[in-house]
């Protein structure tokens, strides 16, 4: 009597520590799988915040230089002024030929 009580405490004992093992080997599975989530989804984030940054950056740009093109365009050049801006052109132009 006492040995079969002894050998199913055993057995009992086997079995809670085979299902603790599977217990853990399934959660650290599950924390793989999760942390593997997490960092994809941080990637398709940040692929997100550099597209939308260089969006941005994009518009921002444009505007900058249609204000810069307007600035400069509602500035009244004279005729010295205009002979002046002529020649300099010619000079850049004619430099990079040589």
């Amino acid at each position: 009597m006492i040995g079969e009580a002894r050998k199913s405490a055993d057995e009992i004992i086997a079995n809670a520590r085979t299902e603790a093992d599977n217990l853990t080997k399934d959660s650290n599975i599950k924390a793989g799988q999760q942390a593997e989530r997490i960092v994809s989804e941080a990637h398709e984030q940040l692929a997100r915040d550099v597209r939308l940054a260089r969006e941005a950056l994009k518009d921002d740009t444009v505007r900058l230089v249609a204000k810069a093109t307007e600035t400069l365009l509602n500035e009244k050049l004279n005729a010295t002024s205009d002979a002046k801006l002529i020649a300099k052109s010619l000079e850049q132009v004619g430099g990079k030929d040589s």
